[in-house]
C-alpha cells in the first residue's frame, strides 16, 4: 500500500523506531547496506511499506521511501528519486520496486 506523508525525515524516524535502522543502497540487481557489509538479491528481501513525498516547489525533488525486510530479518529503508532509476540499477531490482508504486 502506497501511503502519502508529510515529512520524508519523520516517516524514516518513525520507522527506525519499529526496527527499520539499516539504510540500503541500490546497483545493479541487488541491495547494500551503506557500509556494504550485507547484500541482497531481489529475491532476498521484500518490501512492506511505500511512502511517496513530493517536492512542494520543483517535481524533481520527489521522492520515494521503501521499508524493507530481507530474508535474514534485517531491517531497513531505500530512499530514492520517485519514479527514476540510476544506470546503475538492474532490471530485477527495477521491476521489484515498480510492482510495490
Amino acid at each position: 500500500m502506497i501511503n502519502q506523508e508529510k515529512t520524508l525525515s519523520g516517516k524514516m524516524n518513525e520507522l527506525k523506531k519499529q526496527g527499520y535502522t539499516l539504510e540500503f543502497d541500490i546497483k545493479d540487481n541487488a541491495i547494500h547496506t551503506v557500509d556494504k557489509s550485507h547484500t541482497f538479491a531481489a529475491d532476498e528481501f521484500t518490501i512492506d511499506h511505500v511512502y511517496r513525498f513530493e517536492g512542494l516547489a520543483n517535481p524533481a525533488d520527489n521522492s520515494i521511501l521503501y521499508a524493507v525486510t530481507t530474508t535474514t530479518d534485517k531491517k531497513g529503508l531505500i530512499i530514492g528519486p520517485y519514479g527514476t532509476y540510476g544506470e546503475e540499477v538492474g532490471d530485477k531490482i527495477i521491476q521489484k520496486l515498480k510492482e510495490r508504486h
